[in-house]
């Protein structure tokens, strides 16, 4: 039984594992940062999908060095590209520009979120059309799939973010998916309606789990994770939709521990992660791997399961983020194992700190090598 679960990406819980993961860290060594514009100031996030022979950067918080076509120098996303390779430990990333020459934006905002951000957005004399000054909508990516079926297209999941000025004065209103039909296009943001009293193009309230935290397509599924704050616990549940009908509500299913289920009240918690996490199968180690940041710390750490329904071993560490002396901690962690060399043995993984200028930041890329 433990050897088809090793086997099978996606197999049924009940296989037995030791309490630490399967694989062993060899080295892990920073080998650069990511070269970015130098139209952006910066920006954190860098979630990754390879895509219509792209490798396609997605980022939250965009600090810019120039106004974009809407007139202003920070957006809530943008994307970039890069070569769909490592090659002598660099990378760097290539923006698309909007008509003003500024790195465009992913996810753009509906009419009601630009007239909400027009009406609160700082004026040069401090004031504002209506309080608060420097409120705003955001829209931050947190994970994409691609399917090659039809030419390709690809879903890219969002949070819902309404956020006032002053450090962490922001909350989550709700989750979304945009619907990406070719890499010349833009996403589009389609509005199910779901929330009562909430963004119509939110797919999970601001009260529910909020899946889209690392997403994989197996079998013409898409599995995703949600990973809420609770206390000092970040619990991670597992969703699943086919990926034709990712924007239909009703057509999700949520793990509950021994089954699949329609009630996403039903859903199970897998492990303790962060709100900030990316997943994939390593044919290398012949497991799924989760990746991410442990919370309130600068350790960046792995679980691994033979199915992603679990069992997910105890936490190892990949690495200790190196984030100078700026007492920042290495939140946003990323694996991308698109980038992955050697069959899986090799991976890489970013992060990114403050790089000493005002709203700067730059972008780590560590080089990990399993036993």
């Amino acid at each position: 039984m433990t050897v088809l679960c090793l086997l099978l990406p996606i197999a049924p819980v009940g296989c037995s594992s030791g309490h630490g993961p399967a694989a062993a860290v060899a080295s892990a060594s920073e080998v650069g940062t990511v070269a970015s514009s130098p139209l952006v100031v910066g920006r954190d996030g860098a979630a990754t999908i390879r895509a219509w022979g792209h490798e396609i950067w997605l980022f939250g918080d965009t600090f810019l060095t120039v106004p974009n076509a809407d007139g202003t120098s920070f957006v809530s996303n943008t994307f970039a590209t890069s070569a769909t390779a490592v090659t002598d430990a660099a990378i760097t990333l290539s923006d698309r520009l909007d008509d003003a020459g500024a790195p465009d934006e992913l996810l753009r905002p509906t009419s009601d979120e630009e007239a909400y951000d027009r009406a609160h957005r700082s004026q040069p004399d401090g004031g504002c059309a209506a309080q608060p000054c420097g409120g705003r909508f955001a829209t931050w990516p947190t994970s994409a799939v691609f399917s090659p079926a039809d030419g390709g297209s690809a879903i890219v999941f969002y949070q819902l973010i309404r956020a006032a000025p002053g450090d962490f004065n922001f909350s989550g209103i709700g989750q979304g998916i945009a619907a990406w039909s070719g890499f010349d296009a833009l996403p589009s943001r389609p509005a199910p309606r779901v929330c009562d009293g909430g963004p119509s193009t939110a797919l999970f309230c601001a009260s529910e789990p909020a899946y889209g935290e690392g997403a994989a397509l197996v079998d013409g599924l898409v599995y995703t994770f949600a990973c809420r704050q609770s206390g000092l616990d970040v619990p991670c549940q597992l969703g699943r939709v086919p990926f034709a009908r990712a924007l239909v509500r009703s057509a999700w299913e949520f793990w509950s521990g021994t089954a699949w289920s329609a009630d996403i009240s039903n859903s199970s918690v897998l492990f303790n992660g962060a709100p900030i996490l990316s997943f994939f199968f390593d044919a290398y180690v012949g497991q799924w791997m989760a990746v991410y940041s442990k919370p309130l710390s600068s350790a960046v750490v792995f679980r691994t399961a033979p199915a992603l329904t679990g069992p997910w071993s105890d936490e190892g560490l990949l690495f200790v983020a190196s984030t100078g002396d700026s007492g920042a901690t290495a939140y946003d962690a990323h694996v991308h194992p698109e980038l992955a060399q050697q069959g899986g043995r090799v991976q890489y993984v970013t992060y990114s700190r403050p790089n000493g200028t005002e709203f700067g930041d730059e972008l780590a890329l560590v080089r990990v090598t399993f036993r």
